[in-house]
C-alpha cells in the first residue's frame, strides 16, 4: 500500500481521486466549455500511477459536470489531488476547504500552473492544503504514494512546523519523465463521468480531445506572457503517438485531436509523417508564423492537419519596439500569403492576436485593427481569437506586475487584496490594470478597439473569440 510520510499524513493510501474543477475565470467561465474536452493532465496522472503504483486505486473527476454539492459527495478519498489553472483555482480551493471541514484526515494536494507559480501563497493562505507540487507531477506524485520523504521530492513544497520547505529548489532541479514513450496510454475509463465522443472536425466550437505527444518549448528564450517554466522540449516518439491516436480511435471513436505542444516542432510534423498508412482522423497544432516551410505542406496533408492555431500575437513584431521579432525580410504580405498557402492545402487558420502589450500605442493599436481585418478577409479564416495581455502568475508580466508600487497600489485600491502576496489572482482587472501602466494607451481605448472589432468582423466569423477581460 502506498503511505504519506510524517508532515502530511500517516495513513495508509489505498485510493486517490483527481479533480478538475470547473472554471470561474476567463471565457469558458462565460460560454458553454468545448466539448469534448477531457483533463487531459489528470487522466495522464493516474496511468501513471496505474502503472507505477498499482496497488493504489485511481479515479478522475471532471467538476466541470457536477455541481459543489455533488462533487463534495463524490471526493471521499484519503487522498485527494487538485489540477489548478488560474481559470478554476478559485472553485477549487473553496471546494478542497469544504472538504477538509468535512473529512479533516484527507490529504489534499495542489498541482497545475497557478500552484506551480506560486505555492508559498497558496500554502501560507490556506492551511487546509497539505503540499503542492510544481512543474510536471508524475515522478512527485508516485514518489508522495509510495512513501519518501517529502523532503526528498524536489517538486514538493509543504510545511514543516511555521515555515514553508521546498520553496528554493530551482525548476531546472524538478524531475520529470525524460522518455514520454514510456508513459503509458490514457485510460478513459478511469474517467467519471463516463467519457463518450460526440463530436468531429467541422462541429462549431470544437477543438478536439487534447493529445499531449509534445512537452516544454524549444524557445531559447521565455514568452513573457507564459506562465509554465520551460526546461527545454522533448517529444514523443512517431510509433508511440500513432499508437494513442490509434487506440482512442479504436476505444472512443475519437477523430480530432488537439495536440497541446505550446508549439509544433517540425521535426516532430517529419517524424508523424513518416508514417505511409495515417489512421482516417484530423489535427489541430499551434503554431507561429514562418513555422513551416512551403515544402511542409505534403507532411501536413499526409497526417491530416485540418486546422492550425497561429501566434500572430501583435505589429509589434513588426514595430522594432518588441523584444520578439519575426525573421528578416517576413512582413505583414508574407504574413497573409502564408495563410493563403495554408488554405491552398485544405488547412484552416485560426490566429490569436493580443492587444495591450508593453509597447503599445494609438498608432500600433489602430495598426493591429487593420491587421485583423485583413486576416479576416482570409477564405480558410474562420475564427479568430483576441485577447488582451494576461499577467498570469509565474510569467514575466506578472513578476512586473508585483515589482511596481502602483500596480499593486491601484489592484489594492480595485480588490482591497495585496497583488504581492494574495493567491486569489483577478486575472482580467490585472490585465486592465497592467494596460494602464504598460502601454502607452488606456484600457478604455484598447476596449474600444474590440467592440469595433467585434461589429465590423466578429458577425462573419464562424467562432469569434474574445478574452472576458476585453468583453
Amino acid at each position: 500500500m502506498g503511505r504519506i510520510r510524517k508532515g502530511l499524513a500517516t495513513a495508509m493510501i489505498e485510493r486517490i481521486q483527481l479533480v478538475f474543477c470547473r472554471h470561474s475565470q476567463g471565457h469558458l467561465s462565460c460560454a458553454l466549455e468545448v466539448v469534448p474536452q477531457p483533463p487531459l493532465g489528470i487522466l495522464t496522472l493516474a496511468a501513471f500511477i496505474r502503472q507505477t503504483v498499482p496497488h493504489v486505486e485511481v479515479e478522475v473527476i471532471d467538476g466541470k459536470f457536477y455541481t459543489d454539492e455533488q462533487l463534495l459527495r463524490m471526493l471521499d478519498a484519503e487522498f485527494v489531488g487538485f489540477s489548478c489553472w488560474f481559470s478554476n483555482y478559485d472553485n477549487s480551493i473553496a471546494l478542497a476547504e469544504q472538504i477538509k471541514a468535512v473529512r479533516p484526515a484527507t490529504t489534499i494536494v495542489m498541482g497545475g500552473p497557478h500552484p506551480t507559480a506560486i505555492p508559498d501563497r497558496v500554502l501560507a493562505n490556506n492551511k487546509f492544503i497539505d503540499c503542492v507540487v510544481r512543474g510536471e507531477g508524475e515522478i512527485a506524485l508516485r514518489d508522495l504514494l509510495l512513501g519518501k520523504k517529502t523532503t526528498e521530492i524536489k517538486e514538493l513544497v509543504c510545511r514543516k512546523g511555521n515555515s514553508l520547505v521546498g520553496l528554493d529548489v530551482d525548476p531546472r532541479n524538478w524531475r520529470r519523465v525524460e522518455d514520454l514513450d514510456s508513459l503509458p496510454i490514457l485510460d478513459l475509463d478511469l474517467l467519471q463521468p463516463a467519457y463518450r465522443w460526440s463530436a468531429g472536425p467541422d462541429s462549431p466550437s470544437m477543438s478536439g480531445f487534447p493529445l499531449s505527444g509534445i512537452r516544454g518549448c524549444y524557445r531559447t528564450k521565455r514568452c513573457e506572457y507564459c506562465s509554465i517554466p520551460v526546461k527545454g522540449s522533448r517529444t514523443t516518439s512517431g510509433q508511440k503517438y500513432w499508437a494513442q491516436v490509434r487506440e482512442l480511435k479504436s476505444r472512443y471513436h475519437v477523430n480530432y485531436f488537439l495536440e497541446t505542444g505550446d508549439t509544433f516542432p517540425r521535426s516532430f510534423l517529419l517524424k508523424l509523417a513518416e508514417e505511409r498508412n495515417p489512421p482516417a482522423v484530423w489535427f489541430r497544432f499551434f503554431i507561429y508564423p514562418g513555422l513551416f516551410k512551403e515544402s511542409d505542406l505534403p507532411a501536413l496533408r499526409q497526417i491530416h492537419v485540418k486546422t492550425v492555431f497561429m501566434g500572430v500575437e501583435s505589429v509589434l513584431h513588426w514595430s522594432g519596439t518588441f523584444n520578439r521579432r519575426y525573421r528578416l525580410r517576413y512582413t505583414i504580405s508574407t504574413l497573409l500569403e502564408e495563410i493563403k498557402r495554408y488554405g491552398d492545402s485544405g488547412i484552416d487558420v485560426i490566429t490569436g492576436i493580443l492587444l495591450g502589450l508593453p509597447g503599445e500605442n494609438r498608432q500600433t493599436l489602430e495598426e493591429n485593427r487593420t491587421l485583423i481585418k485583413k486576416i479576416a478577409a482570409s477564405p480558410n479564416v474562420h475564427e479568430m481569437v483576441i485577447n488582451a495581455a494576461l499577467p498570469l502568475p509565474g510569467s514575466d508580466y506578472f513578476a512586473q506586475c508585483v515589482a511596481s508600487p502602483e500596480i499593486v497600489a491601484d489592484y489594492k485600491r480595485l480588490t482591497g487584496r495585496d497583488l504581492r502576496t494574495t493567491d486569489r489572482i483577478d486575472v482580467a482587472l490585472l490585465s486592465r490594470v497592467f494596460i494602464d501602466h504598460r502601454t502607452d494607451v488606456r484600457y478604455e481605448a484598447v476596449l474600444a478597439a474590440l467592440k469595433d472589432i467585434r461589429n465590423e468582423i466578429g458577425k462573419g466569423m464562424a467562432n469569434w473569440g474574445l478574452s472576458e477581460s476585453l468583453g
